[in-house]
């Protein structure tokens, strides 16, 4: 037998003809690592990891360079060796390509895995993240294949066709097993429990209180640990209304029976939530215990759909503390986030955003129904100046600019304690009017349609923009007098009784909730402030939420949600 007869039986060995066909295999995976890196770093889906602590920061992008890096270089050997060429140089090439690779995942933070899981656990869900990672595990699986293959036999002549269709097989099949384990951190699905509901028919806010208990629930009141606001753990929304639970929200019709409810998995807590668009909207705001951590969530409110999500640090970081601060009654009408000077609108239904305007650096944001507003001072040759500008909520446009109240500054007593246009107690007064406290002591009424200022002789504590009313309150001694306004121009309309409490209040249609002095739950006529009579009495609680359908007091201390009809 010649020697070239003996080379070709060699080369045609059953140990040969698997060994080529693993590194087939090899070639697939690494062809699939360079597909996947590329993707993590200029298509995929990806956050921005500047808000992560140091050691993390690039890594994403540092760990998706290396499988490229690494896979390039090996697949580039790999493919000259199975045209029968250097098998030696390919072995070689890919030992040191795969001893790099595994190196590398020792420059993080407790090493790779560790630091994969505190970024796919503690951070919104990406496609890169894990696109990465799977482009490194099978960069270093195709150099493993070659080596171990390659290695003991050394020269295996060039591949064969069949061996080539199996190899490819073989190395679909591992590329589609390791993506589909690893590419499951993709989904931000997985990382909530929620469930959604069918749409239905909002019912219409009650007339009246009738004092019938239909239902109570229990929720977690230890979280109210900054407000006992009743709008910090229940507001109205969609068909019914949805309370705040420590990891999410859970939504309720007006019989108290669960619609749908949006839970996170992990350790994420609810940082705040609100409801917008009429009660159409529900956005919550996500934050885990890692640093720079968050995801803002939007839901459609009667169904728990979700609308869209953004783990954008301006949305759940300090420049979108105001919206999630909002807790009281007053609320918010339109989402909004200001970055330095700059004021950007985003669209509640689909996380948009709409339009950005400069602003003033120093300002008190308080919107109306008709458009995003704001209050901002200055201060001319001695003269203190309150303006009021409103925005029109479509394009970001100025829709008035007016000098809500002016006064000298010689007039500011104890000037050292706040700035010279410093205002306070700024509520909404209904829904297209605000209210503020000047630094001299003087309320004022704005039109929030026209801009119209009417001067206040008490002061509006509690904002209430689901009417077009609002209650005007006065110190001691006159702290027992109690005065109804109405827009548009502020007119006073009646006093309610001595003893009716406007705190945690609550706006039916015809009729405002309050407390009564010893009698718990009460209501008077929004007409003309007179008490309704009731057959039964209703436990007061510290708090009243009107929902459709139904009149719902929150006691934070027993952490109870009561609903009547």
């Amino acid at each position: 037998m010649t020697g070239e007869s003996i080379s070709n039986v060699r080369a045609d060995s059953p140990l040969r003809t698997v060994a080529r066909g693993l590194c087939c295999a090899a070639a697939v995976c690494l062809t699939v690592a360079v597909v996947l890196s590329l993707w993590s770093l200029f298509g995929a889906s990806t956050i921005s990891w500047n808000v992560a602590p140091h050691p993390y920061r690039g890594a994403v992008e540092q760990l998706a360079w290396w499988a490229l890096g690494g896979a390039i270089v090996a697949l580039v050997a790999l493919v000259g060796a199975l045209q029968g060429r250097r098998w030696g140089l390919a072995i070689f090439v890919a030992l040191g390509t795969g001893i790099a690779l595994l190196a590398s995942a020792a420059a993080y933070p407790g090493g790779l895995f560790a630091t994969y899981r505190v970024l796919s656990s503690g951070y919104a869900a990406t496609q890169a993240l894990p696109a990465a990672m799977a482009a490194w595990v099978l960069a270093v699986s195709g150099c493993a294949v070659v080596v171990v293959a390659g290695l003991p036999l050394i020269d295996m002549g060039p591949v064969r066709r069949r061996e080539i269709a199996g190899g490819a097989v073989a190395g679909a099949l591992v590329a589609v097993v390791v993506g589909y384990m690893i590419m499951r951190d993709a989904d931000p699905g997985r990382q909530y429990d929620a469930s959604k509901a069918d749409m239905v028919a909002v019912p219409s806010i009650p007339a009246s209180i009738v004092g019938r208990k239909q239902f109570s629930l229990g929720f977690d009141a230890s979280l109210n640990r900054d407000s006992w606001d009743a709008g910090f753990s229940v507001r109205a929304a969609g068909s019914g209304f949805v309370v705040r639970e420590r990891n999410g929200v859970r939504a309720y019709d007006s019989n108290g029976r669960e619609r749908w409810h949006l839970l996170h998995r992990g350790g994420w807590q609810v940082r705040g939530f609100q409801v917008f668009d009429d009660a159409a909207t529900v956005v919550v705001s996500f934050s885990s215990d890692a640093f720079g951590s968050g995801e803002v969530l939007g839901l459609d409110a009667t169904t728990g759909q979700q609308l869209w999500r953004s783990a954008d640090s301006d949305l759940y970081g300090g420049p979108g503390r105001e919206w999630i601060r909002s807790t009281d009654d007053s609320g918010l009408f339109y989402l909004t986030v200001q970055d330095g000077d700059a004021l950007t609108r985003i669209d509640s239904r689909t996380g948009d955003r709409s339009w950005t305007v400069q602003v003033p650096g120093e300002f008190e944001r308080i919107d109306t129904r008709s458009g995003i507003g704001y209050l901002t001072g200055s201060v001319t040759n001695g003269q203190a100046e309150v303006r009021y500008v409103s925005l029109d909520p479509a394009t970001g446009h100025t829709r008035f600019d007016v000098v809500a109240s002016s006064y000298p500054v010689s007039a500011i007593q104890e000037p050292e304690l706040f700035l010279d246009t410093q205002v306070f107690s700024v509520v909404h007064a209904g829904r297209d009017g605000i209210a503020f406290r000047n630094r001299i002591g003087k309320s004022f009424y704005v039109n929030g349609v026209a801009g119209a200022v009417t001067p206040l002789d008490g002061r509006v504590e509690h904002g209430y923009p689901m009417a077009d009313d609002f209650v005007e309150e006065f110190p001691y001694p006159r702290d027992d007098v109690r005065r109804l306004r109405e827009a548009p121009d502020a007119a006073v309309r009646c006093v309610l009784p001595d003893g009716f409490s406007v705190g945690g209040t609550g706006w039916l249609r015809d009729e405002m909730v309050g407390h009564q002095r010893s009698a718990g739950l009460a209501s008077v006529r929004r007409a003309d402030c007179s008490i309704v009579p009731r057959g039964s009495s209703v436990d007061g609680g510290d708090g009243v939420v009107v929902v459709p359908g139904a009149t719902l007091v929150v006691d934070h201390r027993k952490g109870t949600i009561t609903g009547y009809t």
